[in-house]
C-alpha cells in the first residue's frame, strides 16, 4: 500500500525540516519553500494533505489553499 503524500508549505527552513522528521516515516513528504514552489509540486505530484504556514511572503497559506 502506498503511503499518502502531504505538502508542506513554509518558508522557514527549520520548520519544513522539523515537520518532515515527524511525518516522513508514515507518510511521503515534499516540501515548498513559497508559493511558487508549492503550486509546482501540486502540479507535479498526486497530494493528499497540504501543512502551509498561514504567514509567508508574497501569498499566505489561505490565499494558497484558495488557488490550489
Amino acid at each position: 500500500m502506498n503511503k499518502p503524500t502531504i505538502l508542506i508549505v513554509d518558508d522557514e527552513r527549520s520548520a519544513r525540516h522539523g515537520m518532515r522528521m515527524l511525518l516522513e516515516r508514515d507518510y511521503n513528504v515534499i516540501s515548498a519553500e513559497n508559493r511558487t514552489l508549492a503550486l509546482e509540486q501540486l502540479e507535479n505530484n498526486q497530494v493528499d494533505i497540504m501543512l502551509t504556514d498561514v504567514r509567508m511572503p508574497g501569498m499566505d497559506g489561505i490565499e494558497l489553499m484558495e488557488v490550489a
